[in-house]
């Protein structure tokens, strides 16, 4: 997608040199953009997150990565967005949860971002260890309070799935946000909702990850598929 939109701009800019006339043919129809493969790949699972969130102490290190593991499933933040976090952008709503006021620097707007009671309650023990903190603080950070890099996610990831003795495929950033939109859908959440949740302009991803809701499908199979109705009286019968 990303090499789609460059390929536009492209051609923009070779259409408006034929009409300007600074070229002698219209070189952007030359061009042609790739095609898109839609790549499905399982979300992490219930399960998985569980095994993940067991090889989380009580330590600094335990209780920061139990918050983030919690706060990407129950978010969808994008990673780069999760670091960027700032404590003075949080606000607790007592006995309902939390929210953040979030940057994306991909499509460059905010918006907010909603936690629930057991995300909120991990982050809060993590940020009480901390003791007080200034309103720029990071939320993540290492034991320095120096804010997480993206590439340094990753590496919590892998080491807490290695641990777990998950694949190192079934842990990264990424999948916990597809998990976040699958299991936000088949939990009940429109689409439209989970649009602005997860900070996308248009619709269409919303239908990509919608693709990718599997709960779904087997639901709706399982009501409508035809070998099963079809056979359903003769095994009621006998």
């Amino acid at each position: 997608a990303t090499v789609g939109i460059h390929v536009r701009n492209l051609r923009a800019f070779l259409r408006w040199l034929f009409v300007e006339g600074l070229t002698t043919e219209n070189f952007a129809l030359a061009v042609r953009a790739p095609g898109q493969a839609r790549r499905l790949e399982v979300p992490i699972t219930e399960a998985e997150i569980v095994l993940l969130l067991g090889t989380c102490g009580e330590d600094f290190y335990g209780l920061r990565d139990r918050a983030l593991i919690l706060v990407f499933y129950d978010s969808g933040l994008r990673c780069g967005e999760l670091v960027g976090l700032v404590f003075k952008n949080w606000r607790r709503d007592s006995g309902v949860g939390s929210y953040f006021l979030v940057w994306a620097s991909k499509t460059r707007t905010e918006r907010y971002v909603v936690l629930g009671r057991v995300a909120t309650r991990a982050l809060c023990a993590f940020l009480d260890l901390r003791g007080v903190l200034l309103e720029g603080a990071p939320v993540f950070c290492d034991q320095e309070g120096r804010p997480l890099k993206a590439r340094a996610v990753g590496s919590i990831l892998v080491r807490r799935a290695e641990r777990a003795g998950l694949p190192r495929s079934r842990c990264h950033p990424h999948i916990f946000r597809k998990a976040f939109a699958t299991a936000f859908l088949d939990n009940g959440g429109d689409s439209e909702r989970l649009r602005v949740l997860a900070g996308w302009s248009t619709m269409e991803m919303v239908r990509v990850y919608a693709d990718s809701s599997l709960t779904r499908l087997q639901g709706v199979h399982v009501r409508a598929g035809p070998v099963d109705r079809m056979m359903a009286p003769k095994e009621a019968g006998g």
